[in-house]
């Protein structure tokens, strides 16, 4: 390989021979243990020299994976590590991992699986999986399910009663059972089957507002119906069928009503409703 202080010479003159100019690329794959959704191997263009934490903020970026640091990645250089638990440190360079598709540097985004229940009567309302690292804090762990679940007007500390789903007849109704705020949740919640219970506040009327979020791992797929969305929204059809629709909504009538058209599969009428 030649040096970026190399004259040319004579090299590259001839079809037959010419230089040959390689992109460095570093292979990984992610392992989301919060959507279990299978990734394929993946490629960035790093170079050896190229920090951990880097390659952290690459696949963020990436994989559009929101509500999360860099440093709650765990980044393993290959599959043997990752099944002995060995991490990278942020600040170690890649050096030659990753340096072959089929040997891919790990990155796994963790998870705390939750699930939300009535601290009325004890059922269940959601269960659901964070990106947080194990030595999150409980306290953190009620910030982080507010801004996940879109709960309006209550703070964490109103998401007092949490608990491991392990212990005894778990019904986060007895006090033993609570853990407290400052608690780190090391190894709590770590699978599904192994979930942190917390409890919701008991009619929480208006002010309980559940927002739907789109799994990140799902993110990509998304993209593409926004894409065509994008493009067909200021269709003439769309338009036509858009101002139909509010003619009828503005009716203020039950009445039922019914859509012909001669489709073409471009998801037009769709388009129209959802506008």
């Amino acid at each position: 390989m030649a040096s970026k202080t190399s004259k040319l010479g004579a090299h590259g003159k001839k079809y037959a021979d010419p230089l040959m100019v390689v992109v460095p690329a570093v292979w990984f794959r992610l392992v989301d243990l919060g959507s279990r959704k299978p990734f394929p191997t993946n490629w960035l263009r790093l170079t050896e020299h190229t920090l951990v934490a880097v390659l952290q903020e690459k696949v963020i970026t990436k994989y559009g994976i929101k509500e999360i640091e860099n440093s709650v990645l765990n980044v393993f250089v290959n599959e043997v590590a990752y099944n002995s638990r060995k991490k990278m440190d942020m600040t170690n360079r890649l050096g030659e991992y990753g340096s072959k598709c089929a040997d891919p540097i790990i990155v796994e985004v963790p998870a705390v699986w939750v699930r939300l229940v009535d601290s009325g009567n004890g059922k269940a309302l959601l269960t659901i999986s964070l990106p947080l690292p194990k030595w999150t804090t409980v306290g953190g762990l009620q910030e982080a399910v507010i801004t996940k679940c879109g709960i309006k007007g209550i703070e964490s500390s109103v998401l007092e009663r949490v608990c491991q789903r392990r212990l005894p007849r778990c019904s986060c109704s007895p006090k033993r059972m609570s853990l407290l705020s400052s608690m780190q949740l090391l190894n709590l919640g770590g699978d599904e089957d192994n979930f942190v219970v917390v409890a919701v506040p008991q009619n929480m009327g208006s002010e309980r507002v559940w927002s739907i979020r789109i799994d990140q791992g799902y993110a990509e797929d998304v993209q593409q119906y926004q894409n065509t969305a994008d493009r067909l929204k200021d269709a003439n059809e769309v338009e036509t069928m858009e101002t139909a629709i509010k003619q009828v909504l503005e009716l203020l009538t039950k009445k039922a009503f019914v859509v012909l058209e001669n489709s073409s599969g471009t998801g037009k009428t769709q388009m129209a409703f959802n506008l």
